[in-house]
């Protein structure tokens, strides 16, 4: 048994199925006064960071001015540190004390004792045989010192 299909009508084709109502919840004041506060914290961010940048650039200002201080202290410091240390250089001392009258002592004619003398040991590090040596003399000083 063969179906007859019919053909639809053009009627059927344009005619949609009706949409059901929206229903739009929250559509009220509520809305409205959240885009306010949004608009109005948005404005209030801006004009923060306007303040905040005209602080940092006064800030900044503060801190140049305060680098150029600095540098001033620093070269004023080593003016006088170098005037300090020029005053008591061994050619102004000596130059202070020839105008106070004074003479060095070896000019006048003074006489060094005798027993002034310095003795110089070598400051490298010994070898094995001197260190050998002076391990003997120790020894010989210590038992020496014993039979005074």
């Amino acid at each position: 048994m063969k179906e007859i299909i019919k053909m639809p009508e053009a009627e059927e084709y344009s005619r949609r199925p009706a949409e059901p109502a929206r229903v739009h919840y929250g559509r009220s004041w509520c809305v409205n006064a959240l885009a306010v506060i949004g608009v109005i914290a948005a404005v209030m961010l801006c004009i923060a960071s306007l303040l905040a940048k005209a602080e940092l650039t006064k800030l900044t200002a503060e801190r140049t001015q305060m680098q150029e201080y600095l540098q001033q202290l620093r070269d004023e410091q080593a003016r006088l540190e170098v005037e300090y240390e020029s005053l008591y250089s061994p050619g102004a001392l000596d130059e202070f004390a020839r105008s106070r009258g004074m003479v060095p002592a070896l000019a006048a004619g003074a006489e060094t004792e005798a027993e002034d003398y310095a003795v110089v040991y070598a400051s490298g590090e010994p070898g094995p045989a001197e260190r050998l040596e002076g391990l003997a003399c120790a020894v010989s000083e210590y038992f020496a010192r014993g039979g005074e």
